[in-house]
Parts: structure tokens; sequence; C-alpha cells
């Protein structure tokens, strides 16, 4: 008894392509999905003082051989009690009180909604190479 494989070395060539070939699909994504949080969050902020809508940025690194990091930040110093809010009193740096800040929430959510997206996208990618995704 024998068994003969038939494509093996096709295979294995797929196989060793695959990881760059799903990284050149998925990084557009994940570079919308980092533009959707941004303009999200810079729809959403309000334009009283502008410091929220001037403190995002947007960075973008290669992780890995076959990756890509996007990452959105808000360099405002006050960016996570405005999208969180506070359930203490807030107090300045001269030690005013400002009372309890209500949730803006509309960095977070821009985020969940273009992750979510980009998730999906993932998974199409995945599933177009022949994998069948759970």
């Amino acid at each position: 008894m024998s068994v003969e494989w038939s494509g093996m070395n096709e295979f294995r060539h797929w196989l060793g392509t695959l990881p760059a070939s799903l990284t050149r699909q998925a990084a557009p994504l994940a570079l919308r999905a980092a533009a959707a949080t941004e303009q999200g969050a810079r729809t959403g902020y309000p334009s009283r003082s502008g410091r929220l809508v001037d403190g995002l940025s947007t960075t973008t690194r290669r992780a890995g051989e076959f990756g890509v990091s996007v990452v959105v930040t808000s360099a405002a110093r006050y960016a996570g009690t405005y999208d969180l809010g506070s359930e203490g009193p807030r107090q300045t740096r001269r030690g005013v009180n400002r009372g309890t800040a209500p949730a803006g929430r509309v960095f977070v959510p821009a985020a969940r909604l273009a992750r979510d997206e980009m998730v999906n996208g993932i998974r199409a990618i995945v599933a177009a190479q022949g994998f069948e995704v759970t």
C-alpha cells in the first residue's frame, strides 16, 4: 500500500505566501477603520475650544513581518473624561469644583463600529481563501 500526494509542492508554496497575501489584503481595512474612527470622533466632538478635535492623530507602523498597527489617539488631556464621563466630582487644577461629567460617548463608539467593520472584512478575506470562519 502506498499514498501518493498530488499538488503538495503547490500547496506548500500557497501556504508560504498566505501570511503576506492576507496582510496585503487586510492592511487597507485597518487603515480604513482608523480613518473612520478619527472622522467619527472629529464629527462627534464639540468645537468649543477645538482641543478635542485638534488632539486627534493617527499613527501607522509595521507590526512585524505580517502585520500593521494603526493607533488613533487624542492628546487632549480631558479626552477620556469627556468620552467616559466621571462619577465623582471633578476639580480644576486650582481646586474649583466642576461637579460630575456625563459621558460624551463619541470616540469609543466610533472605534467599536470601525473595528467591527474591519473584523467582518478580515473574516471575508480569510473565508475567500477557503477557510471556515466561525
